[in-house]
């Protein structure tokens, strides 16, 4: 085996602080918070912001003040015949050139448990059906997704739609209406469970774009929205005018009450969609007729509503900008205002976990955590730290969803609990604090070890999996028994951390470098990012208090010799406000520096910090021998690199 290149990487300094399927992308971030930094690390190597164009990053830890935008690691070489190879990243606008977990001397990764589309996923468009599968509507395709065997069937639809409800009828069929444009009026569709085959179904009486589908007691189904209001018999085949909604409404959200009624909610209130209505319905079932319902606190537009356990039903989202939330009580037709959410969301999903705890996944970007559990009781809000998830979402099991990531294309399905992907092992950043550690060293001595107190310490990664060629050897461990084998439970060992808390990920070049244009060069990198807590831990310098350390080994998995090697930390730094900022080095200190142009910063105000990130000489490596900048422009002279030489 390669011996690793080993460095200690020291990523912020906070100085003169004046106040105290395919290759698997990452989808998994999580927080370094030991001390007075928070630092988000994304599980194939950036750092610091959320990947879309937000800074994630706080220093002081919640003043919501950053000193720095984006990170990541560089590495290039030249091959035995001068060839270059580079792995970069800075803000990913051509794609990736690091992808997650070891790098493998077999098989590359497959990342099975995601389903990939051409075109954009409908937002309702997510069903599970009876047999166990899970269906997902697209623009162009109708796909089936086996959550046992990870494979996808695609039916392609006979044309493009841009819309389209959906329902499964007691038969086992699925039933396809809209994408009308008044009066347009298209055919319906159904799709047969069993073969996967289309067939063309009834012209409905009215047009229905944005119309929300239920079935009723009797197994017929409940059409309504935009101009009218008809009832599907499966049997038959018909379908039969009722009386019209008594507010006009599309791009509602419907959900069925204990009693078998039908309850609406938002919606826009004209024939365009345009405008919302605060005023609430409910269709009687037997009597076949709407009736009104109570007013919301505000208007919605493609709002949802979810049952509780106890037949109230939970409604929020539909607004750009409103926090509030309301619960609407069938046994006393009313309204009552809920906890306000952290985040708005014009678009959201929502799943029950508990009696009052909902899973919401929401579209509005400029929010870092729009995948989280929200308590309906007490407002409490628990971020899930999965990259981009929502608001196209499906509960799958109370650990477990379909979550959409990366805008509407990509759906995958991950266990929001532990962050890890089905299907994928090293889609995960491990944390530990340094206390969790001595208080299972203290449980096992006493026989006394729940492991569910310790999943990381449980699912620590010691060892890959060498039949798919991954390295023996991989996360740091205790080995107390010095047997070679990581067995917590069995010998007591615990995984090696640095620092009162550390997150611990590993990620590879193996895969198509877009970003950066070079030529891969088979390495992985092991991470280890640490911070010590000057309130648990003695510090000879308080600064430690706002430093972070990102310890790497960079292993050569290739068969392929390098010289001329470089290894860099690039940093876009933002002291606070990004537009008054200078760089500087100090050449005796090994360090790049970043600090505001006069003492009074838009952000942090005066006597603004200054930022320092160096490379720690470690025995095989030296200190930080270079620094260089550029402008944040293209085509100039000092701009940002666009192919392999310029990064190298």
């Amino acid at each position: 085996m390669k011996e690793p290149l080993r460095l200690i990487l020291l990523l912020l300094l906070s100085l003169g602080f004046h106040r105290a399927a395919a290759q698997c992308k990452d989808n998994v971030f999580e927080y370094l918070d030991a001390n007075q930094a928070k630092m988000r690390y994304q599980n194939g190597g950036n750092m610091f912001w959320d990947m879309f164009g937000l800074v994630d990053c706080e220093i002081p830890k919640g003043s919501g003040l950053a000193p720095t935008f984006a990170g990541a690691i560089w590495v290039g070489g030249l091959d035995p015949q001068g060839e270059l190879h580079v792995a970069a990243s800075n803000y990913r606008q051509t794609g990736w050139d690091w992808y997650v977990g070891p790098a493998r001397s077999g098989p590359n990764y497959v990342c099975n448990a995601t389903i990939e589309t051409p075109s954009d996923i409908f937002l309702n468009g997510i069903k599970r059906l009876s047999n166990g599968k899970v269906l997902v509507l697209t623009t162009d395709d109708l796909l089936i997704y086996d959550l046992q065997t990870l494979q996808t069937i695609t039916v392609p639809l006979p044309a493009p739609r841009v819309w389209l409800g959906v329902i499964e009828l007691p038969d086992g069929r699925i039933f396809l209406v809209g994408d009308d444009l008044y009066p347009t009026k298209n055919p319906t569709l159904f799709l047969d469970t069993l073969t996967y085959t289309l067939s063309g179904g009834p012209t409905l009486n009215w047009f229905h774009q944005e119309s929300s589908l239920d079935v009723l007691d009797d197994g017929k189904v409940l059409i309504a929205g935009v101009v009218g209001c008809e009832v599907f018999d499966p049997q038959t085949n018909i379908s039969t005018v009722v009386p019209d909604m008594l507010y006009p409404r599309m791009k509602h959200g419907t959900v069925k009450l204990p009693n078998g009624d039908i309850f609406a909610i938002g919606g826009g209130s004209s024939l365009n969609g345009s405008g919302v209505t605060l005023v609430s319905q409910y269709f009687d079932d037997t009597l076949g007729y709407w009736f009104p319902g109570p007013s919301m606190s505000i208007g919605r537009q493609r709002a949802t509503a979810t049952r509780m356990p106890d037949g109230k039903i939970f409604i929020c989202g539909g607004a750009i900008s409103a926090l509030a939330t309301d619960i609407y009580d069938p046994n006393t037709n009313t309204v009552t205002p809920g906890p306000p959410l952290p985040v708005p969301g014009s678009e959201l999903s929502a799943a029950m976990l508990d009696s009052h705890t909902v899973l919401l996944g929401t579209a509005d970007q400029q929010f870092q955590n729009i995948l989280f559990k929200f308590d309906i009781l007490t407002g409490e809000v628990k971020g899930i730290h999965i990259q981009r998830a929502g608001p196209r979402m499906l509960l799958i099991d109370p650990t477990s969803a379909l979550v959409e990531v990366n805008d509407y294309r990509q759906l995958q399905h991950i266990d929001f609990e532990s962050g890890f992907q089905f299907g994928h092992d090293w889609q995960h950043v491990w944390k530990l604090n340094r206390a969790e550690i001595d208080q299972f060293k203290a449980d096992f001595l006493t026989g006394n070890v729940d492991f569910s107190n310790y999943p990381e310490i449980e699912s620590w990664p010691a060892h890959g999996d060498e039949a798919l060629g991954e390295d023996r050897n991989l996360a740091p461990f205790v080995d107390v028994n010095q047997d070679g084998y990581y067995r917590p439970g069995v010998d007591g060992d615990y995984p090696c951390i640095v620092g009162d808390q550390a997150l611990w990920w590993v990620y590879n070049d193996q895969g198509p470098h877009a970003e950066s244009g070079g030529r891969a060069l088979g390495i992985q990198i092991e991470a280890m990012a640490y911070a010590v807590d000057c309130q648990q831990t003695a510090c000879p310098d308080t600064s430690l208090d706002y430093a972070t350390f990102l310890h790497l080994e960079v292993t050569n998995r290739s068969d392929t010799a390098y010289h001329d090697m470089y290894i860099s930390n690039f940093n876009d730094f933002d002291m606070g406000s990004g537009f008054d900022d200078f760089l500087a080095s100090d050449s005796t200190l090994h360090l790049a520096i970043a600090y505001n142009g006069d003492n009074d910063d838009a952000s942090y105000g005066v006597n603004p910090p200054a930022w320092g990130a160096t490379v720690l000489p470690n025995g095989r490596l030296g200190a930080m021998g270079n620094m260089m900048s550029w402008e944040n422009t293209i085509g100039s002279y000092n701009s940002q690199p666009q192919v392999p030489q310029e990064f190298y």
